[in-house]
C-alpha cells in the first residue's frame, strides 16, 4: 500500500508541475505546503520527491529546495484515466475509438489504464463488476476518472458517484452520466430528409436494439411527412451483429412487393454492409431500396448499393471532445455533455 501511495503522490506532483505550467528551473513549494495541497503525508511526499529526483524530473538542492528539471519526462503521467471497453472484439467502432482516446489523452500527459469486458453485451446496461480489475483499482484510488464505451447500470453509476470518481460515457445513447454522444436523432432527421428529397415514400430504419427506445418516437413523428408510409412498428428493424443485418434484408425480401420499404436508414456501418450484401445476393428480386448509411470515418467501407446517402462519425472528434470534457471536469466545470452531429459526405 505504501508503494501505491508513493506512486499516487508522484502522479500528483507531476500533475502539479504540468497543469501549473511550471518550466525547467521553477522551484517547488516546501514539502509541508505540498503535503497540504496534495493531501499526502510528509513521508509519502518525501518518498515521491526522492523517486522523481532519481527519474530526473526534479533536482534537489541542499538547504534550498526542489526545482523542476524536466517537466515533460517520458514515463510519467499527470493523471491515470480508466477506460472501460465492452465487446471490443466485435465492434470496430469501439476498437478504433479506444486507440484514438489513448492518443488524445496522452497528448495531455495522461495515461490510460484499460479494463475489458469481452462479452458482447451491446443491448443492455453493464455492471462495473463485469470489467476485470476495475473494482479493485477504484477501491485503491488507482484512477482519477473513468471513460466508458458501454452504458453502465444505475447501480454502477451510484457506486462511482459514492467514490467521487468522474465517469464519462462515450457512445450513441443519452444517459444520466456525463457524456460525449453521437447525435443519432439529428442523423435520423437528416437521413430521412435526404430520402424524402429523393422521392422515397415508405422509409424503414435498421438500428441496434439499444437505440430502439430512444429513436422510435422520433421515427413515428417523422413518418407523418411520408404519407402512406404505414405503421412505424412495421418499418423498424433491429440488430447488433453482422448476421442480423442479413436477416433484416431477408425479412424485407419476404414481404409482398407493395409492402417493402423503398428506403432504409441504417445506424451502423457493419449492419449496413451485411444488409446490402444480402440484397445484392438476391439481386434477381429487383429490390433495391435507397440507402442512408451512418459510417465510421476512420473505418472506410464499401457498400454493394447504388448512390447511398452516407453520413460520417469522426472518431477523432469524439476522442477530442472526451479529452476536452474531462479536462473541464478536472478544472471544476459542471458541464454535462458534448454532442457530435454526423456529417453528410458528398458523393
Amino acid at each position: 500500500m505504501a508503494g501505491m501511495r508513493t506512486q499516487l503522490a508522484k502522479q500528483a506532483l507531476v500533475r502539479y508541475i504540468r497543469e501549473g505550467n511550471l518550466k525547467t528551473g521553477a522551484q517547488l513549494p516546501p514539502q509541508e505546503e505540498l503535503r497540504q495541497r496534495l493531501g499526502f503525508g510528509t513521508a509519502t511526499i518525501a518518498a515521491a520527491l526522492h523517486e522523481l529526483r532519481n527519474d530526473r524530473v526534479i533536482e534537489v538542492r541542499d538547504k534550498i529546495g526542489a526545482f523542476v528539471l524536466n517537466p515533460e519526462a517520458d514515463g510519467h503521467a499527470g493523471r491515470i484515466i480508466g477506460l472501460a471497453v465492452n465487446a471490443l472484439e466485435v465492434s470496430a467502432f469501439r476498437s478504433c475509438l479506444s486507440s484514438l482516446l489513448q492518443i488524445r489523452l496522452a497528448e495531455r500527459g495522461w495515461r490510460v489504464l484499460p479494463f475489458f469486458c469481452m462479452a458482447p453485451q451491446l443491448d443492455g446496461r453493464l455492471e462495473y463488476t463485469a470489467f476485470a480489475g476495475l473494482h479493485r483499482t477504484v477501491e485503491q484510488g488507482g484512477i482519477e476518472a473513468l471513460i466508458t464505451l458501454g452504458d453502465l447500470s444505475a447501480e454502477s453509476l451510484d457506486y462511482f458517484e459514492a467514490k467521487k470518481l468522474p465517469v464519462i460515457f462515450v457512445g450513441c445513447l443519452e444517459t444520466r452520466s456525463v457524456r460525449v454522444v453521437v447525435d443519432m436523432p439529428a442523423y435520423l432527421e437528416a437521413a430521412l430528409d435526404k430520402l424524402k428529397g429523393a422521392g422515397i415514400h415508405r422509409p424503414a430504419i435498421l438500428i441496434p436494439e439499444a437505440l430502439r427506445e430512444q429513436l422510435t418516437p422520433r421515427f413515428e413523428n417523422a413518418l407523418r411527412h411520408f404519407p402512406g408510409a404505414g405503421k412505424a412498428e412495421e418499418l423498424i428493424l433491429t440488430g447488433n451483429f453482422v448476421p442480423e443485418g442479413a436477416q433484416a434484408a431477408r425479412r424485407l425480401l419476404a414481404l409482398p412487393e407493395a409492402q417493402r420499404p423503398d428506403g432504409v436508414v441504417t445506424f451502423d456501418d457493419t449492419l449496413a454492409s451485411s444488409f446490402v450484401a444480402e440484397l445484392f445476393r438476391s439481386r434477381d428480386s429487383g429490390y433495391h431500396p435507397r440507402m442512408a448509411i451512418l459510417r465510421n470515418l476512420q473505418n472506410p467501407m464499401d457498400f454493394a448499393t447504388d448512390n447511398p446517402f452516407c453520413f460520417a462519425v469522426d472518431l477523432n472528434v469524439l476522442a477530442g471532445l472526451t479529452a476536452e470534457l474531462l479536462g473541464d471536469l478536472f478544472n471544476g466545470s459542471n458541464a454535462q455533455a458534448r454532442h457530435h452531429v454526423p456529417q453528410y459526405i458528398q458523393p
